[in-house]
């Protein structure tokens, strides 16, 4: 994003500046100068501006999804035994948009060379994923005495699972204020 953003600068500044520069005085190429680092300048500005606004409005919409989440989740864990079926649809569901959520992530960071600790986090993101899938298949066939504890450890990798992505989540955002 940084080299895109650095030559559509150097271009706006030529296209502004390149009228001023053919066949001009010296005090016309001088002022010529200024207001191209003036329009440079202002272009920068912004663009950081809008970087910054974008960045706050996704760190919004991604709490309210986590909040969004978080609640779908207490309400999953009510549930008793012989609702298992619909505790397993809306745990489907959420596995669902946390692995697109997860897959595009992963997507995005492969983009680009990874450093150790990007590599650590998804790694750590796809043993989280693996191990709630291993919960979600046990749950399937807990018995009504191991219910409860069955519940709990999915819920549990769970947690996992969101801590792991919101690290590899950090990651790129580390990379990109970069």
């Amino acid at each position: 994003m940084k080299a895109v953003s650095s030559r559509l600068r150097c271009f706006v500044l030529l296209v502004a500046a390149l009228p001023f520069l053919v066949a001009c005085s010296k005090e016309e190429r001088v002022e010529a100068k200024e207001k191209a680092k003036e329009i440079y300048t202002d272009t920068k500005e912004k663009a950081k501006e809008m970087y910054s606004d974008t960045k706050d409005k996704t760190k919004e919409l991604y709490e309210k999804s986590r909040t969004a989440v978080a609640e779908r989740w207490a309400k999953l864990k009510a549930y008793t035994y012989e609702k298992r079926e619909e505790f397993a649809s809306s745990s489907k569901q959420l596995e669902a948009e946390m692995e697109a959520q997860a897959s595009k992530l992963r997507s995005d960071l492969a983009r680009e060379k990874a450093s150790d600790s990007r590599k650590a986090a998804l790694e750590e993101l796809k043993n989280a994923e693996a191990d709630y899938k291993q919960k979600a298949a046990a749950l399937g066939s807990a018995t009504a005495a191991t219910w409860d504890s069955a519940k709990s450890r999915l819920e549990a990798a769970w947690d996992k699972w969101e801590v792991s992505y919101r690290k590899a989540l950090a990651e790129k955002e580390t990379k990109e204020t970069k």
